[in-house]
């Protein structure tokens, strides 16, 4: 233990300096984000202490509902945090800088396991437990409960988010293991019954939530029903909501139990995974660089030339292209992340159609259109934040391009066109399946769709123009690239931009959502109202309000190009 530490006290200084020195020299960026992030967080927690007052309404079953909401979302944290874990402890695992130092030291295979997995596990849960608190605290507000229930609930989160993150961390193990060889056949193989899954649970969900007339207590009590594999005493999830449920009722002794058997899971979970590190770690790390060495060597040419067709011909665009392509795909960390968030948006939409229940509450819909326009949005702000700033930063540590006859200005141009076919094709594709299956009528899916395709250039070119006017090239990686005065700069613009279509987009959602239900229930408010012209002048408009941002991020990107330095 004297090893683990050590070198949990040498990471602590670490981080300790780099706070000082952030708070002495990025006062800016550590502003802005508590400023957002607190904005945020009370926001949640406002809207979802309304939402637990709005189940007044049914006392009969408010509890029952309430526990099973609760349940659900401890279980649906457990399952986005053991995807998460899986993917960021492989890259602490197997590409963190001072592995191949520490493994040829004296400090024990499996010390720098559970260390790894530590550091791991704060990167990836951190963000899960902040987003937790305001359900702890609306649910905390509703019930008008005491000190000692926030106590008792945030001494549950810990060991059950460590736990469930030590799963994660041995699952990257083994399967590095086992797996390394045949990773890229896995990962499309999990993919694939990853979408056969959702597209099963969507289509096959149970009848009574087809549309209907009013909220029925027999429709939500099979709704209920629908969800009760979420409250298994087998996962971690239900302990954790069984803890926290006897907190707020003030029964101490079943809060004990349900503690004591997380915590304990919890130290079962990381001593497991040591056992595993002392039998496999060493075999594992081999694996992963032996598999990224065949990698390297090899040549798409079937993605060279699907590339090409989207470069236009273009040979030297293509090389950037392929390049980014490649570099993003051979990082689990990076695609992986994108494939949940955007994988449960999926099915999210997917699931949209078998509720139904939108047809009878005109504003619920718009709400529920508009806020899955901004949940697509605001996500893909994030992950252009996250992959398309470094872009230019990255390619300035190791300037292949320029070297090769590529001008400055065009590497730039590449770099923009690359991100924005990305987020075009994500943006468009998820609010296509969403406006299908929400049932917006296709006047208002033109204008949405139009929308989606300027938020996703608008960021395209905030994201890259952000990264040539402000370069961090001397940064080691692109995590700290993005969280330096640039990449803060860059999240809040983007977050501004998202809210700026929305607030473009909800007027003309008021104008064609009526006249949608309208012509479904064939009511004669249908025959009237604006035509295809007014949905082209409205489409356009946001197109064009797209292309001049975007130019003009794009003409200041191209000035900055001209004077970076190599």
């Amino acid at each position: 233990m004297k090893h683990l530490a050590r070198l949990l006290r040498i990471r602590t200084l670490h981080a300790w300096r780099r706070t000082g020195t952030a708070l002495s020299r990025e006062r800016f960026k550590v502003a802005v984000i508590t400023v957002i992030g607190t904005l945020i967080w009370l926001g949640v927690m406002v809207g979802l202490k309304a939402g637990l007052r709005s189940l007044n309404a049914y006392p009969a079953f408010k509890e029952l509902v309430v526990s099973y909401l609760v349940g659900m979302f401890f279980f649906v944290v457990m399952m986005m945090l053991f995807f998460s874990s899986t993917i960021v402890s492989y890259g602490a695992l197997f590409s963190g800088s001072e592995i191949p130092f520490l493994l040829t030291g004296p400090t024990p295979v499996g010390m720098i396991y559970v260390y790894r997995l530590l550091v791991a596990f704060l990167f990836s849960a951190w963000a899960v437990a902040i987003m937790g608190l305001p359900v702890v605290a609306a649910y905390g507000a509703d019930l008008k409960l005491g000190t000692w229930y926030y106590a008792g609930t945030l001494a549950v989160l810990p060991p059950f988010l460590l736990m469930t993150a030590a799963a994660g961390g041995a699952a990257a193990l083994l399967l590095t293991r086992f797996l390394g060889r045949y990773r890229r056949a896995l990962a499309g193989v999990l993919v694939t019954l990853g979408a056969i899954g959702a597209l099963y649970a969507a289509m096959r969900w149970p009848e009574a939530v087809q549309p209907g007339s009013g909220f029925g207590e027999e429709w939500m009590f099979r709704i209920l029903g629908w969800f009760t594999f979420s409250r298994s005493p087998w996962y971690p999830s239900t302990w954790a909501t069984k803890a926290m449920e006897a907190a707020a009722t003030g029964d101490w002794g079943t809060y004990a139990l349900y503690t004591y058997t997380l915590y304990t899971g919890a130290l079962a979970a990381v001593a497991g995974g040591r056992v595993l590190a002392e039998l496999f770690y060493r075999r594992a790390y081999e694996e992963a660089l032996t598999a990224s060495v065949r990698a390297r060597a090899r040549m798409n040419r079937v993605l060279w030339w699907i590339l090409r067709i989207f470069a236009w011909g273009d040979r030297r665009r293509t090389a950037y292209f392929y390049k980014d392509t490649v570099t993003f795909f051979r990082d689990p960390l990076q695609w992986g992340q994108g494939a949940i968030f955007f994988g449960l948006i999926l099915v999210y939409f997917l699931g949209l159609k078998r509720f139904g229940r939108m047809e009878v509450f005109q504003d619920w819909r718009i709400v529920t259109v508009s806020l899955s326009f901004m949940s697509v949005a605001l996500t893909m702000a994030t992950f252009t934040t996250r992959f398309a700033f470094p872009l230019v930063s990255m390619e300035m540590r190791v300037p292949w391009g320029i070297m090769g006859g590529t001008g400055r200005e065009e590497m730039v141009r590449a770099k923009f066109a690359w991100t924005a076919w990305g987020s075009s094709m994500i943006s468009v594709g998820l609010l296509l399946v969403g406006a299908m299956n929400m049932g917006v009528g296709a006047h208002a899916g033109a204008v949405m769709l139009s929308a989606a395709l300027g938020v996703a250039l608008t960021l395209s070119a905030i994201s890259v123009g952000m990264g040539t006017m402000f370069p961090e090239p001397s940064k080691r990686s692109p995590s700290e690239m993005v969280s330096s005065f640039g990449g803060t700069l860059t999240l809040v613009a983007s977050i501004l931009t998202v809210a700026f279509y929305a607030a473009i987009l909800v007027p003309a959602l008021k104008v064609w959502m009526p006249l949608s239900l309208a012509r479904k229930t064939g009511t004669a408010a249908a025959a009237g109202g604006p035509s295809w012209a007014t949905a082209a002048v409205q489409g356009g408009l946001i197109l064009g309000i797209a292309l001049i941002l975007t130019t003009t991020v794009m003409l200041l990107a191209r000035r900055a190009a001209r004077r970076l330095e190599w």
